[in-house]
């Protein structure tokens, strides 16, 4: 029979990985986006410069060189590793901030009797500490100041 601690303790760590999931996926959207238009524009900084240093003096070079620039800046590949790689980063980043979180909901989810116990209080205390912390600003310290 399935006692009452038992679903509480699955149900608090279901809540716990719902919120490092839902605050991974929205660090690691941001990081994705920023990394492509900082990756974006180093490539188009890189292609420009590469372009404008023609060795020789003759129109055929200069038309090269312009076609060569129109074709390379609309390349979507370098843009596209870049969000690849910023949102690996923003995902890491985030697991890596959570991690107390992260192992008590793990341990709320999955452990047996009193470790799933002290997963669902570590959960538990692990929330209640960031609510207060960056939602009344219990601990904090003001810059101002």
């Amino acid at each position: 029979m399935v006692s009452f601690a038992n679903i509480a303790c699955k149900t608090i760590g279901l809540v716990g990985l719902g919120q490092i999931s839902y605050d991974a996926y929205c660090v690691t959207k941001a990081k994705a986006k920023n990394a492509g238009v900082a990756g974006h524009s180093e490539h188009i900084e890189k292609v420009f410069y590469d372009t404008r240093s023609i060795n020789e003096a003759s129109m055929f070079s200069r038309e090269i060189s312009r076609r060569s620039l129109d074709l390379r800046t609309r390349n979507p590949l370098p843009t596209f590793f870049a969000k690849i790689k910023g949102g690996i980063s923003g995902f890491l980043y985030s697991l890596g901030s959570n991690i107390f979180t992260v192992a008590f909901s793990t341990l709320a989810l999955f452990g047996k009797n009193r470790w799933g116990k002290v997963g669902a209080i570590g959960t538990a205390i692990s929330l209640a500490a960031k609510i207060l912390r960056n939602g009344f600003a219990v601990g904090k310290k003001n810059p101002m100041n």
